[in-house]
């Protein structure tokens, strides 16, 4: 495991006079052996069992991504102590919500963090302990010590590390296969994050799943071979990517979405963001990092003239015609894409993307302008994110391959929705999982429990709520979710999800929620712009530069205009013109998890959505105003 030392924390103004946080980081990364860190969860474990911890307590894990998260789980799990995760960019009613429900006595955070800690402190009624780990960038944690004033005790991580390695008579406790490793928080995108019980059981199957396909799909492994963990860890695919590489022997740096490249918001102008200075040969990502990429590249491009856009189109549809043929152009790949593979350091060569659904667009460019391998997997945090992942030599986009080994599928039908295991373009209906894979059940939830997991001949199954259709090939293509499919007024379905996910690798959107009401003919769409491509937008489409932000996302000749090109972006990748929104807002203001509109995996919460933009979405089906003609320049009322 490998770290870059943060040296100091500034702030700098930005362009526009705003003050930023920037990091000055080490030019070059440490490590620690496998041997060190083996005896390091030891101690750790030690440590904890010496607070007063015994077999299947729980120790919840408030902090970002880095080496002191996963030593302290790998502590964990030797001496069965149950961890719960919650992620770090929850507001204070989703921390509370998490700690309270599953009653620990234990938290482990950062000193980052504790600030965000010490507000809601007295509401954490089972509470006793907290440990810090330390950042020294961010000042002394002595203050912040004093504001316990004998409230709970407080412990730095090192001084439990510590503690464990001066008391060596303390012994783990081996966990059962049942034991529960990890109480893991789903993402709540309907409703109140459920604590998925993960045994350890579960957790070794489905390491062993994937280990055995990375063997088959990671060419030779050597010591070469580096993993950059940045996603967090408190997300399933993070935490099996990390155990899988260990099993595997790559190494891991640490890194984290803020300063992963050179671009990144954490790293001073000039400097070097973290992918660069690794170069890692493997990484994971999520459509919303893969979204970023894209959009990233294909704005550079643009921005270098009419005829590099070309060159590049070209260049892409030329390697990308080679590529189905079986041949690689490495020419090409050193002079066209070269720059564009040193965005992630160079040298990666496998990646994973899992999550939620990529758009086949930017899966056939990253994977193309970036030369890698680019495996979409398909996994929930109720099957230890184990199911399904494509080959190796799989160059299709859209699918989400084949059954991981000791994973079983199936398909039921779902005649609601007008699918069937008889259809005749290939079977289609509800996916359902079963294996050692699938987790015990919903902490604290039985009713929910029995109604999503089932047990059929000895083997225990998950009703996934996704529609997915088995391909000629034996491979599976999500095509729809159940909680996202709405039938038009004309009798048409459309899929939420699959609509977001084509219009939000828009050049000018960030974010992008999709609304339909059976009761009508059309669907609408609520948008979070970026702000910077907003503004270059209508400045250089409609010479609109003095007004604020805000005024242009309210302007009807903007609206209008973004409307046409999103119209033609969602055409030509391949929606059906009943799905393509009629009427849309843009709203200027970012969706975040602090906000209630996005859950902390960054996914729509649309509920809360559809009710704070009640009025909005109320107008837009109004009738007040006539829907755009992508031909003319009359702009709707917002």
């Amino acid at each position: 495991m490998g770290y870059r030392k943060i040296i100091q924390e500034v702030r700098v103004p930005g362009p526009n006079g705003k003050m930023f946080n920037k990091l000055i980081m080490g030019p070059k990364y440490n490590w620690s052996s496998y041997e060190e860190i083996d005896t390091k969860t030891t101690h750790v474990g030690r440590g904890l069992q010496l607070l007063g911890m015994k077999a299947k307590d729980k120790l919840v894990m408030y902090c970002d991504t880095k080496a002191e998260w996963m030593i302290t789980a790998m502590g964990c799990f030797k001496f069965n102590f149950s961890l719960v995760t919650i992620y770090t960019n929850l507001g204070e009613d989703g921390v509370l919500y998490g700690i309270n429900q599953t009653q620990a006595n234990y938290v482990c955070t950062s000193q980052e963090l504790l600030p965000k800690l010490l507000k809601i402190l007295d509401q954490l009624s089972s509470v006793h302990t907290i440990i810090v780990i330390e950042e020294p960038w961010k000042g002394k944690i002595e203050p912040l010590a004093d504001k316990f004033n004998g409230r709970k005790i407080l412990y730095t991580w090192d001084s439990v590390v510590r503690n464990g390695q001066q008391n060596p008579n303390f012994n783990p406790s081996s966990p059962s296969a049942n034991d529960v490793a990890i109480y893991m928080y789903t993402s709540g995108s309907t409703g109140n994050p459920k604590a998925v019980m993960l045994t350890h059981k579960n957790l070794v199957n489905a390491v062993g799943s994937i280990v055995s396909f990375a063997q088959n799909s990671i060419d030779q492994i050597t010591d070469e071979d580096t993993y950059i963990g940045y996603l967090p860890l408190a997300h399933v695919l993070e935490l099996l990517a990390e155990n899988v590489m260990l099993l595997l022997g790559i190494s891991i740096g640490y890194s984290s979405p803020n300063s992963l490249t050179d671009t990144s918001t954490l790293i001073m102008k000039g400097a070097q963001g973290d992918a660069p200075i690794l170069r890692p040969t493997v990484m994971a990502a999520v459509p919303v990092v893969l979204d970023k990429i894209y959009k990233g590249i294909n704005s550079k491009v643009s921005a270098g003239g009419q005829f590099k856009s070309n060159l590049v189109d070209f260049c892409i549809k030329y390697r990308a015609s080679w590529l189905k043929r079986g041949y690689d152009t490495p020419i090409m790949n050193k002079l066209i894409f070269g720059a564009m593979r040193s965005i992630v350091g160079g040298r990666v060569r496998v990646m994973i993307s899992g999550g939620a659904p990529l758009a086949e667009e930017a899966h056939q460019f990253i994977r193309t302008a970036l030369c890698i391998q680019l495996h979409q997997g398909y996994g929930l945090t109720e099957t230890a994110a184990t199911a399904t992942i494509t080959d190796s030599d799989d160059i299709s986009v859209g699918r989400v391959g084949t059954p991981l080994q000791g994973v079983d599928l199936k398909i039921v039908s779902w005649h609601e929705g007008g699918y069937s295991v008889q259809d005749n373009v290939g079977p289609r209906g509800e996916i359902h999982i079963g294996g050692d894979n699938v987790s015990a059940g919903y902490y604290n939830m039985p009713d929910k429990t029995s109604e999503d997991y089932y047990v059929e001949n000895g083997r225990r199954w998950f009703r996934t709520g996704d529609i997915g259709q088995v391909m000629a090939d034996g491979s599976f293509k999500i095509i729809d979710r159940k909680k996202d499919l709405v039938k038009l007024q004309m009798g048409e379905y459309v899929s939420l999800g699959k609509v977001e996910s084509v219009l939000k690798i828009f050049k000018l959107f960030d974010n992008v929620c999709v609304y339909a009401k059976s009761s009508e003919s059309y669907t609408v769409a609520l948008i979070t712009p970026d702000e910077g491509k907003l503004l270059d937008f209508a400045a250089s489409k409609l010479g609109i530069k003095s007004t604020t932000y805000e005024d242009i996302c309210a302007d009807y000749s903007v609206i209008a205009e973004v409307l046409k090109e999103m119209t033609r972006h969602g055409i030509a990748l391949g929606l059906e013109k009943f799905e393509v929104p009629k009427q849309i807002v843009l709203l200027p203001e970012i969706w975040t998890p602090d906000s209630g509109m996005v859950t902390a995996a960054m996914k729509l919460k649309r509920k809360e959505i559809e009710k704070r933009y009640e009025s909005q979405i109320t107008y837009m089906y109004s009738g007040k105003s006539t829907r755009i003609d992508v031909n003319s320049n009359h702009a709707p009322p917002c």
